[in-house]
């Protein structure tokens, strides 16, 4: 106000600097921490089937644990299924304080004023910020990895019986950096009992992905032998003497009368072995028995 014209630059050299504290700050990402508990989000993302036709996944994320607390698909999705939808995740008065949302147009006034009435606060992110809702990107993003991508949809049910056991997964098996590498169901380190113990894959979405656990290896007894299935014969079926004669004239055997060989049996799933008070003999007929 003297009238000097002085640069900023010069006088940002006589400035006093400050250690920058980035602790003391609070930002987004401060509140969503100290919050997790009491914060949810939800959102649409689309699958293609088959045939080209769009699939609407709808879902509700818990910030604390990541867990899915609902999941729905849809050909048409709407603002009635919406809200549909979000009485079944919170049953009993159990809505979080906070639920975040975007601005699609099927999350209308409707949708924002059923959330008000459950008891929750409505937050709605900003005009193309999907990272404002970046916990709910994220298990979109996850869900496309690890198994959307990977698999064919034929329709509607196909896709939700799917996402149901993805979700069983995300819960059990599937560990979290953001959870201190636990899963939102909460899994427990396995120390190895033993040093002869093996470990063990247990397949997960049909062999997509797999679950490792120690196991006990069982030590071989050499006085027992290994029981495996094979073929053997056995002599079960009786076959009438016109039946023989029927299978030695489709088989061109010249075996003599009353004597029928193993190769020379006719199908029992499709010749009537048998009758009532005939005359039959008993042939050799295949079956599986463990030896």
């Amino acid at each position: 106000m003297l009238g000097f014209d002085v640069s900023e630059r010069t006088v940002s050299r006589y400035l006093r600097r400050f250690r920058r504290r980035p602790r003391a700050r609070q930002n987004g990402l401060t509140f969503l921490r100290n919050h997790s508990d009491a914060v949810a989000a939800f959102d649409f993302f689309v699958v293609f089937s088959a045939a080209f036709k769009p699939l609407c996944v709808w879902f509700v994320i818990e910030h604390a644990r990541r867990r899915i607390l609902h999941v729905n698909v849809t050909e048409h999705p709407t603002s009635a299924g919406v809200i549909q939808n979000l009485r079944e995740a919170f049953p009993f008065e159990s809505a979080p304080k906070h639920l975040i949302f975007d601005r699609d147009s099927i999350f209308s006034a409707q949708v924002a004023d059923a959330v008000k009435t459950m008891g929750t606060k409505p937050v709605r992110t900003a005009f193309a910020n999907p990272w404002q809702n970046g916990t709910a990107e994220r298990w979109i993003s996850s869900a496309r990895r690890d198994l959307l991508d990977r698999v064919v949809i034929v329709d509607e049910r196909h896709l939700l019986r799917l996402l149901r056991e993805y979700v069983r997964y995300h819960h059990d098996d599937r560990t979290h950096l953001g959870l201190a590498k636990d899963t939102p169901a909460g899994r427990t380190v396995e120390p190895r009992p033993s040093p002869t113990v093996k470990v063990v894959a247990l397949p997960r979405l049909g062999g997509l992905h797999h679950r490792c656990l120690w196991r006990e290896a069982a030590s071989p007894d050499p006085t027992i032998l290994p029981r495996r299935v094979t073929t053997a014969w056995s002599w079960s079926v009786r076959v009438s003497r016109r039946d023989q004669e029927r299978a030695r004239r489709r088989h061109g055997s010249h075996h003599p009368r009353g004597e029928l060989g193993a190769t020379d049996a006719p199908d029992p799933g499709r010749t009537p072995c048998g009758r009532a008070g005939g005359e039959g003999h008993p042939i050799q007929v295949p079956v599986l028995v463990p030896v």
